[in-house]
This record gives structure tokens, C-alpha cells and sequence, in this order.
């Protein structure tokens, strides 16, 4: 079975450059177009279950995503955002120097970061790594909606698990990545898939969103 593993679409704070973390802010016209377009791109996937982050970005997406593919909808606390800690809530350029610096090793993923009161990379990828195992359980091909810096960790992991080539593994609002599950675990099929949202077609029944 393989897994789509989505990131959400653009939300305010993404707009404002603002961690996001566990905390929230609304969708986005953009962000709902580019959901729009993913669906298309999904529509013949054979994907018969969606889960979502229950962050409510994630599940703007995911609730739009199950909606046109007909599949049901699940919330799994395991697939939300890495904890930023104390940064959550603040726009980079706000930040002093020192938090600047300090925001910048975090969101590298550089490994065993701790922002304070939330997550290193390492224990974020190993929650997300184990929730995706744990689909294989699952007969169908499975949609997984998901956050930007999460969805980068796992994909960096699974290709070369070299910290040196993080940023390069940086996904789109609305983009997704393909993961094929085998008995060997885990493996990147495609990563990073992005053309569905520079075209200009949108699917029948979209037209209003």
C-alpha cells in the first residue's frame, strides 16, 4: 500500500512567517485553492481512508480532501506539528537577535535542538515515523494530512538521514509526498510533488470554495 502524505494549505501565520506549531491560525483563501487542486491530483489514487493532524488547518484540508474522494475521515494526535515550545505564536522578524539565531537551529532541523518546553526533531520524526507504520495495517492507499516541518524531518530520514541536506526536503503548502510500505518498512517513492497547484484547472463542484 502506499501513503500520501500532504502537507495542509497555506494558513495567515504562514503568510506572516509565524510559528505555528501546536498552535493555529485560519486557512487561507490560497491555502483552500491549493487543497482544491490536490484533490484533483488524488482523485485516482485508490485512497480509501483519510487521517489528519487534529490541528485545524490539517483538518480544513483533510475534511475537504474526504469529502471528494468519499473516503472517511480520521483525527490522529501523533501527526500534528513538531512542538516549537516557547516560539510558537512569534514572527521571525520580531525575534532578537539571539532568538533569531536560536529559531533558525531549531527550524533547520539540526538534531538535538530542544526549543524550550517543545520537542527536538528526533522525537517529533519518531512520533510521526511510528503513526505512519502503523497504516500498513490498512488494505487500501491511505491520505495522511500533515505539517511542514514534520513531513520534511520524516522525508529527510527516509532518504539519507543526513541533517546536511534538511532544507532541501522542504514541501509546499498542499504539496505531498508518496511512501510506499513493504515488508522492509518504509520508503520514499516521490517527495515534494508540487505541479497540481501552479495549474490553472479546478475540479467540477470546486468552482465556489
Amino acid at each position: 500500500m502506499k501513503i500520501y502524505l500532504v502537507r495542509h494549505g497555506e494558513t495567515v501565520w504562514n503568510v506572516e512567517n509565524r510559528i505555528q506549531g501546536h498552535l493555529d491560525s485560519p486557512v487561507t483563501g490560497q491555502g483552500t485553492r491549493q487543497i482544491t487542486a490536490l484533490c484533483r491530483d488524488l482523485t485516482d489514487k485508490s485512497i480509501g481512508l483519510v487521517v489528519a493532524s487534529p490541528l485545524g488547518r490539517s483538518v480544513t484540508a483533510a475534511g475537504q480532501i474526504a469529502s471528494w474522494l468519499d473516503s472517511p475521515l480520521q483525527l490522529d494526535p501523533a501527526f500534528v506539528e513538531r512542538h516549537f515550545g516557547d516560539l510558537e505564536g512569534k514572527r521571525i522578524d520580531e525575534l532578537t537577535e539571539k532568538e533569531r539565531t536560536h529559531a533558525a537551529m531549531v527550524l533547520s532541523g539540526t538534531p538535538g535542538i530542544r526549543p524550550q518546553n517543545g520537542e527536538t526533531p528526533e522525537e517529533a520524526t519518531r512520533r510521526v515515523l511510528t503513526a505512519l507504520s502503523c497504516l500498513s495495517v490498512f488494505e487500501g492507499n491511505v491520505c495522511v494530512v500533515s505539517h511542514g516541518h514534520v513531513i520534511q524531518s520524516v522525508i529527510s530520514t527516509l532518504i539519507d538521514n543526513n541533517p546536511e541536506n534538511f532544507d532541501r526536503y522542504a514541501h509546499l503548502n498542499g504539496a505531498y509526498s508518496i511512501l510506499a510500505c513493504t515488508e522492509k518498512g518504509l520508503a520514499v517513492e516521490k517527495w515534494g510533488m508540487s505541479t497540481h497547484l501552479f495549474s490553472r484547472r479546478t475540479p467540477p463542484g470546486f468552482d465556489s470554495l
